[in-house]
């Protein structure tokens, strides 16, 4: 006997054993085993005892099991059974319920204005997950994500092997004004440690201030501690949560879209998608996002939503290649978040309004300077490059001030004024396949991650955005400037759709 029917095993006997399960617990359970196995028909008991409907769902499952083992095989049913006692936690993601441990409600401390909130603290068998978030500091204000720990009674440290950072910006009423008129409202981190030792029911989380807070010094430790419960018992669900998955993709060009999962949660629902393409380099932005139901509803996607945990370190992955001759691809992962789904919905559609692939131009060109180059000074180039199955002409290159800012890791950025920039006037030869050419960025010899790209972006009459380059002199070697075709940006418009059926609807 594999380790998973013992598990499996394990699992049906503890609720099969169970003397009086809760209400929500059995409905849960019913919706759930509906989302395994919807061709099986749902089980639809008698009004007695809940322990007993229990035990007819139990049984039910396990002749579902015994008629799909054959069929599919046992990883596949054990994959699925999984999934059955998973849930979601917004900004923490997916979580196995039957072991999980969580904290209750949010744990917090406040002196002098600054307020250090624990929101969300998961552990499972595997990892323990954590949420911080900071009011009142100050907007440049940066948390070293080694000045947060979890202490062990032991005086040890649980191993921190991810972490991840943002600010929440309250909503500014009117477009483009996030980072301008307003302030960041929160600062908030995502940690993934290692599980705490087996037995632990409490939690100790630690914050070194390193003087941001006023009075305070920089060894100066806000310790928060508090105890552990169960998730089911911790999180109020009030809402059955539906997850699985529809095994629906589409192709466009050279690259692969899929929903690898769906949740549909109380306050909102959430698609984990798959990007499969050729290269690192051909990231896609895929734009004018609906999700539509089977009675035409549609459900609006909820931006500037934190990428969750599960999530993070995911956002590249080698395929391996089926035979040695077949070229390898790369794949992305991200969520997409949308309202919550009415609950008599029976199909989904996503719907796609443009994807944006990036394209590696992988070309150069090269020019003289001027001797003193000043603005307006212009220098024809006039030369061609395929891209992404079309053709760019590149016609000159001229000289224009504008505003650049410093990118440094560990200081705050400076910015610059009146600054020497050049600008690449491109011409389309021959548009790209079913798209336009969007965005062209470009790189040369003295560029470097310490400045970033000019603002605002250069358009020319061919409405091809073109990221400038900062002129530095010092960095340049004789009078000869090469300039190199870095990413073209491929935009394709829609729709596309993906549709799928909810299972046990």
């Amino acid at each position: 006997m594999n380790n998973n029917t013992t598990s499996l095993e394990s699992v049906l006997s503890e609720y099969y054993q169970a003397a009086s399960p809760s209400d929500s617990f059995t409905r849960r359970l019913e919706t759930r085993l509906a989302a395994a196995h919807p061709r099986a028909g749902r089980v639809q008991p008698a009004p007695r005892r809940p322990a007993f409907r229990l035990r007819l769902a139990v049984i039910g499952l396990i002749l579902a099991l015994s008629l799909t083992l054959a069929v599919i095989g046992p990883d596949r049913v054990w994959a699925t059974i999984q999934r059955l006692w998973q849930r979601y936690i917004p900004g923490i993601g997916l979580v196995e319920e039957t072991s999980a441990l969580a904290l209750a409600e949010p744990a917090a401390h406040t002196e002098a204005g600054v307020t250090f909130e624990v929101q969300e603290f998961v552990v499972t068998d595997q990892e323990t997950r954590m949420i911080v978030v900071f009011r009142g500091l100050p907007e440049d204000a940066f948390v070293d994500p080694d000045s947060i720990w979890v202490e062990l009674p032991s005086g040890n440290r649980l191993r921190m092997y991810s972490a991840s950072f943002g600010r929440n910006w309250s909503a500014c009423g009117t477009a483009g004004c996030q980072g301008s008129e307003e302030k960041p409202t929160e600062f908030r981190m995502g940690f993934v440690f290692d599980p705490l030792p087996p037995g632990e029911k409490s939690a100790q989380v630690v914050w070194q201030t390193a003087g941001l807070v006023p009075g305070s010094t920089w060894t100066d430790r806000w310790v928060l501690e508090f105890p552990l419960s169960p998730l089911a018992e911790a999180k109020d669900f009030t809402v059955d949560q539906l997850v699985y998955s529809p095994d629906t993709s589409l192709s466009v060009g050279d690259m692969t879209l899929s929903v690898i999962n769906v949740i549909q949660a109380a306050d909102r629902t959430v698609l984990d998608v798959e990007e499969g393409m050729p290269s690192r380099e051909a990231v896609a932005q895929v734009g004018e996002l609906t999700l539509i139901d089977d009675q035409g509803r549609r459900y609006g996607s909820l931006g500037h939503s934190p990428m969750d945990l599960d999530e993070q370190g995911q956002d590249y992955g080698s395929a391996v290649a089926t035979e040695s001759t077949a070229p390898s691809r790369y794949s992305r992962h991200y969520r997409l978040q949308f309202e919550p789904v009415a609950p008599d919905a029976k199909n989904l559609t996503l719907e796609i309004g443009s994807m944006s692939p990036r394209a590696n131009a992988a070309g150069s060109f090269d020019f003289e300077l001027p001797e003193q180059p000043k603005e307006g000074d212009r220098v024809p180039v006039n030369q061609s490059f395929e891209v992404a199955g079309g053709v760019l002409r590149v016609a000159s290159v001229r000289f224009v001030t504008g505003t650049v800012v410093s990118d440094p890791r560990d200081e705050p950025a400076t910015t610059l004024a009146d600054q020497l920039l050049i600008e690449v006037e491109f011409e389309v030869v021959e548009p790209p396949p079913g798209g336009l050419y969007k965005i062209v960025e470009l790189k040369a010899g003295w560029t470097g991650p310490y400045w970033m790209n000019p603002d605002p972006p250069y358009s020319d009459s061919s409405e091809i955005l073109v990221r400038r380059l900062v002129y530095d002199p010092d960095r340049i070697w004789r009078s000869q400037v090469s300039i190199h075709l870095d990413h073209v940006t491929v935009y394709r418009e829609g729709p596309w759709t993906l549709s799928w059926d909810i299972p046990g609807r």
